[in-house]
């Protein structure tokens, strides 16, 4: 029987993190952007891995409708159509950034704080107008709509 995907994915996470900096997995790796997902979430690669990273404590309006992880009403669409599109503006595709991974959430994405240009970019998203501070999975979504 094979391990999970997740498993190996944070296996793999975790030794990058120690090839970086010997201290441990919770020191940061640096990572290449490769696709902006949404308002919140991006797409970047470390060495030969591809990684799915969702920033830590903050969330952006979902920018695809419907599903269970849509977004609730059209106004929301639209706020993260436009955070999605702000992000992409902020941070350009093929930037080099440093990942501090904290976990992997029930997605099996890793939720972790990014900086770029020495700035933390969920803070930086906050500032802006495009994301609102919250704790994944400790406090209910803020409501976009």
């Amino acid at each position: 029987m094979s391990p999970h995907p997740a498993y190996v994915w944070l296996v793999c996470t975790i030794g990058l993190a120690q090839t970086v900096n010997p201290a441990g997995a919770a020191s940061s790796y640096p990572a290449t952007i490769t696709r902006i997902v949404d308002g919140d979430t991006i797409t970047v690669t470390a060495g030969s891995h591809e990684v799915i990273v969702r920033l830590q404590d903050i969330d952006a309006p979902e920018s695809v409708a419907g599903g269970s992880h849509g977004a609730r009403c059209d106004a929301e669409r639209r706020l993260g159509v436009i955070a999605k599109a702000r992000l992409k503006q902020l941070l350009p595709v093929g930037a080099i950034v440093s990942v501090r991974p904290a976990y992997l959430d029930r997605y099996g994405r890793t939720v972790a704080h990014i900086e770029w240009n020495g700035d933390d970019l969920g803070d930086e998203l906050v500032t802006r107008g495009i994301a609102r501070r919250w704790s994944y999975g400790f406090e209910s979504k803020p409501d976009w709509c």
